[in-house]
């Protein structure tokens, strides 16, 4: 078979890699597919099965062996084959026994992997926002359906029937409460974990509900949503995490390829669309931050309506307010509040992370 299009070593070209350049081919293959996927328009890159991968990792092992120490090498490449089928090339001259062997071996890496491709690509999506009119949620899922290509729906208005492996988000503030030292995701837009389930499975309007195949994502986008610990944190809440209890809840109607992503703490969205959390071992200490950084504005609004004030007494009186020893103190006590003001958000950021979040299930496609 003959490689028709070209993935490595350079996507889009045959130009080959030598067998003996070659470091961690599993590597390099798979930084090669993430950056052609993304190419072609596929947003969610990862879970995907490459059953030949080890066959095609040891081919290479083996060659490199039997031609150390010679003059002799073979032209490595990987795309797709006449039938669509991503595979591994690897074609020269390798001498055994003396006599110089031609190679011409082609390893599948992934049977029809360009139909898979065309199936991700065409991935629906849906964004829910089930806190419309809060300017947050709203700019939230705004964000969000820009990054999906998609618009943004209502409980009254989704349809999720039509999505089989993209992604339904669910866009709204997450509810929290610290149960035996633990802080615990309790709700997204004011739902129980049961109550968001019975909205995605349960509709007598078929076109508002999962699809009986559903094995894509359910993304949580909210606060807390898998806030919680590795063990149940007490009575009160049978679960380790809000999102894995809505994961748990799924596979019980028969969702058994649905994976639940959630935030682990403190969650952002913005109207890019871009994504980040607190991370778990700093929340409290960003809560505790949160409240001395909200404190220390309030006090520098405080002082400095007591500076205006003080300006328009000495232009009422025509005297000059650099004289007054008053204004020079408030000044610098501003001053020095904006300096702890900037050090305790830099210090509250440091616990946030960019694309942080929790997975439940595994998304193999």
């Amino acid at each position: 078979m003959t490689l028709k299009s070209f993935i490595y070593p350079s996507i889009g070209s045959n130009k080959a890699k030598n067998l003996s350049e070659i470091g961690n081919i599993v590597s390099d293959l798979n930084t090669a597919l993430e950056k052609y996927l993304r190419g072609e328009g596929v947003k969610d890159p990862q879970g995907i099965r490459l059953p030949g991968m080890n066959e095609a990792a040891e081919a290479v092992k083996a060659f490199k062996a039997e031609l150390k120490g010679s003059k002799d090498d073979l032209a490595v490449r990987a795309g797709l084959n006449e039938k669509g089928h991503l595979a591994l090339a690897l074609s020269g001259i390798v001498p055994r026994k003396g006599k110089p062997v031609k190679i011409d071996d082609e390893i599948v890496i992934r049977k029809e992997f360009a139909a898979l491709v065309d199936e991700m690509k065409n991935e629906a999506n849906a964004v829910v926002n089930l806190q419309k009119g809060n300017a947050a949620v709203d700019n939230a899922a705004a964000g969000q359906a820009k990054k999906a290509g998609t618009a943004a729906s209502t409980p009254e208005t989704m349809q999720l029937r039509g999505i089989r492996s993209g992604n339904v988000i669910l866009v709204a503030h997450g509810g929290r409460e610290e149960v035996n030292g633990t802080i615990i995701g309790t709700k997204l837009g004011k739902k129980s974990a049961a109550e968001l389930v019975d909205l995605l499975t349960e509709n007598s309007d078929k076109n508002k509900v999962l699809h009986p195949d559903f094995s894509g994502t359910v993304w949580l986008f909210g606060c807390f949503t898998a806030s919680g610990g590795i063990a149940p944190p007490g009575d009160k809440y049978d679960y380790e995490s809000y999102a894995r209890s809505v994961w748990e809840l799924l596979k019980r109607k028969g969702f058994t390829k649905a994976v639940v992503k959630g935030n682990p703490g403190t969650g952002r969205g913005s109207s890019a669309g871009e994504q980040s959390s607190v991370t778990p071992t700093g929340q409290k200490d960003y809560d505790r931050l949160k409240k001395e950084l909200a404190k220390l504005n309030t006090d520098m609004e405080a002082a400095t309506k007591v500076l205006d004030m003080l300006d328009k007494a000495h232009k009422t009186a025509g005297t000059k307010l650099a004289d007054d020893p008053k204004v020079a103190a408030l000044s610098k006590k501003i001053a020095d509040m904006m300096g702890e003001a900037k050090r305790l958000e830099a210090e509250k950021e440091s616990h946030v992370l960019k694309g942080l979040v929790a997975t439940y299930g595994l998304k193999v496609r």
